[in-house]
């Protein structure tokens, strides 16, 4: 059977949800592999599973599984995951198209907890309906999965001089709102770590 052609013709796309109801079927399949996930805990959590696999990837047949990450539903996005503000958690929305109007839908979609589904298992299941990313929300999201493992380690010296730095980074960065992109540190690696000394306008 041509699985990823089937999905493909179905609409399956990087980005799609699929409801509780048929996540929990899937997390239940034997073939079905589950990385960092609580199940009985999350059965109790308002959540959809999001596709993170590339939309070519879901297309080739010789590609035999999906990946998805667990995504809670949440009553208010935090500031400080937004955006790609935070490398192992994102806080994004969608909006839904329903009978009754337009419903915004405020997504937690954690890196770690990952599942990666047998394509069999997902041709006659159906994506959550009526789904659309604005344009900013869908390049965040694609950004934040790349970004995950392209971001620069630094070294435990490095984070724990942080720690001992100036109060004003810490609490710039705490306060970080629409205005703030970000805070940017220049190192050398041939130079040898010291005290680091900030300003902060904020």
């Amino acid at each position: 059977m041509d699985c990823g052609s089937t999905l493909e013709a179905r609409g399956w796309l990087q980005g799609c949800l699929i409801p509780k109801e048929s996540a929990i079927d899937l997390l239940e399949q034997e073939a079905t592999c589950c990385i960092d996930i609580d199940q009985p805990a999350l059965a109790d959590d308002d959540f959809v599973l999001v596709v993170a696999s590339q939309s070519c990837d879901i297309a080739r047949n010789d590609v035999p599984s999906v990946q998805m990450l667990v995504a809670r539903v949440i009553e208010a996005r935090d500031p400080q995951k937004s955006y790609n503000a935070h490398p192992r958690v994102l806080d994004t929305y969608v909006t839904q198209v329903r009978e009754d109007g337009l419903n915004e839908l405020s997504l937690r979609i954690s890196i770690l907890e990952k599942v990666f589904v047998r394509k069999e298992h997902l041709v006659s299941i159906d994506c959550l309906d009526g789904i659309k990313w604005g344009i900013q929300e869908e390049r965040s999201y694609r950004n934040w999965l790349g970004e995950h493992y392209d971001r620069p380690a630094l070294p435990t010296s490095f984070n724990d001089l942080l720690k001992s730095s100036d109060r004003k980074l810490k609490k710039a960065a705490k306060q970080s709102n629409d205005h703030l992109y970000g805070i940017y540190i220049r190192l050398n690696p041939r130079a040898r770590l010291r005290m680091l000394k900030f300003q902060s306008t904020l």
